[in-house]
């Protein structure tokens, strides 16, 4: 069993797609096994409303002791560190080579910033690429070795909304490939460096090459975790793995 606990500060997007791809297959032998937030958000409901253990802790005491005693308690094998913290150094040295984090950026470019800041940020300064990094966390904020990557074109008109769909599927995939990769010790599944896909529309290119899934081209599977906790999350759809 993979046991993953999620560090979280917001709606709990990266959460909810992880916990899909549990319960449809792609993520096999997997479970989220604790939510940490530092504040109250749409994480912890979600965690609440499918019976995962979860805790507001706060972030601000020395050396984030409150912290690391639960993650020692919880004893996850990967832990995502999509919290809107820097982690205090004795958690990366406990926990080294099992944090992952994702960033909207193609690090080390724009890297420090949170959310869609990256992606503003790039297309201010003109980029002809944007994209996503899950990455190994370290002590220096966004320095941590890339696990993948994917890269979208940027073309004429495009801005930080409207890339906002095809820039969060591309991290949640990157984010799933990521974990996939620690659990495999380090090393990437495919035998491919990189694969090219159409994602909202758009070309995306992901390196490595990562597993595909059919459930990545239904709207519907997406609109729901958009849409949560409006719309369900139970269904069995039953995707397939390629």
């Amino acid at each position: 069993m993979l046991k993953i606990v999620f560090l979280c500060s917001g709606g709990g997007g990266n959460l909810r797609f992880i916990a899909e791809a549990i319960r449809l297959g792609w993520l096999k032998q997997g479970m989220i096994c604790g939510v940490i937030t530092d504040r109250e958000c749409l994480a912890n409901r979600f965690a609440r409303d499918n019976e995962i253990w979860t805790a507001v802790m706060d972030f601000s005491q020395k050396d984030q002791l409150n912290l690391l005693e639960e993650l020692h308690r919880l004893a996850p094998d990967i832990v995502v560190t999509n919290v809107h913290k820097i982690l205090a150094p004795g958690i990366v040295d406990a926990f080294r080579g099992a944090l992952i984090n994702l960033h909207y950026s193609l690090l080390p470019a724009f890297g420090g910033v949170i959310g869609m800041k990256p992606i503003s940020q790039a297309l201010d300064y003109g980029v002809q690429f944007v994209g996503t990094t899950a990455h190994l966390v370290e002590k220096v904020v966004d320095t941590g070795r890339p696990l993948v990557q994917a890269t979208i074109p940027v073309v004429a008109g495009d801005t930080t909304e409207g890339l906002m769909d095809v820039v969060f599927r591309c991290g949640c995939i990157s984010l799933l490939s990521g974990i996939q990769i620690l659990r495999a010790d380090g090393q990437p599944a495919g035998k491919d460096k990189r694969s090219a896909r159409e994602i909202c529309g758009r070309s995306a290119a992901f390196s490595p090459n990562v597993a595909w899934c059919s459930g990545y081209e239904d709207e519907e599977f997406w609109h729901r975790l958009k849409a949560y906790p409006q719309a369900p999350m139970s269904t069995n759809f039953g995707y397939m793995v390629a």
